[in-house]
């Protein structure tokens, strides 16, 4: 019976160990989220090219009639005059993200309150953001109301030029991409 046993020799060993030398083993490979850090996150370490965005922005209301949007809804949103190039880069996750905000568990209220400090941060030019909203199968009848209210508001404040719905891999329809006024 042959062995299919690797033979390492004492020279491959020794390069392995000194290209682990200060290493530790980890006890767990998982990764934990926690909660309770905050929901918004700065990307760019750079904070020296920010510029403030000028705008207080409006507090951002409910629609009298929310329109029922689908969990699997594509959102679209943009203002006249935006750069075909830059639209096809936003719908393709390609512009630099600048900061995330995650609404998964969060009231209406809290997610408006969240969603106003994040459009009124100072923000580099050219940048966009990501909003995670989710699609909504969690809630009582299956519905994304955070969904329809985050494309509701977007479309209400002046510094938002265009939104749509992220890649699969940034959340899909539960999520969207939002470029920002420089």
């Amino acid at each position: 019976m042959t062995s299919n046993k690797t033979i390492i020799s004492d020279a491959e060993l020794a390069l392995f160990r000194d290209a682990v030398k200060g290493t530790r083993r980890l006890k767990n490979d998982r990764v934990l989220i926690d909660q309770a850090k905050p929901v918004v996150r700065r990307t760019q370490s750079d904070t020296d090219d920010w510029q403030p965005s000028g705008s207080a922005g409006p507090m951002l209301s409910d629609p009298a009639f929310p329109e029922d949007l689908e969990p699997q809804e594509h959102l679209s949103y943009e203002v006249s005059g935006i750069q075909r190039t830059t639209l096809r880069k936003l719908k393709r996750g390609q512009l630099p993200i600048y900061a995330e905000l995650d609404l998964h568990g969060k009231t209406i209220e809290q997610a408006r309150q969240l969603m106003q400090q994040l459009l009124d941060l100072p923000r580099p030019s050219g940048q966009c953001v990501r909003i995670v909203h989710g699609r909504g199968l969690s809630s009582p009848d299956g519905r994304p109301i955070l969904k329809t209210r985050v494309a509701y508001w977007l479309q209400q404040h002046p510094d938002v030029l265009a939104f749509c719905s992220a890649q699969p891999l940034h959340g899909g329809t539960g999520a969207v991409y939002v470029l920002l006024k420089k």
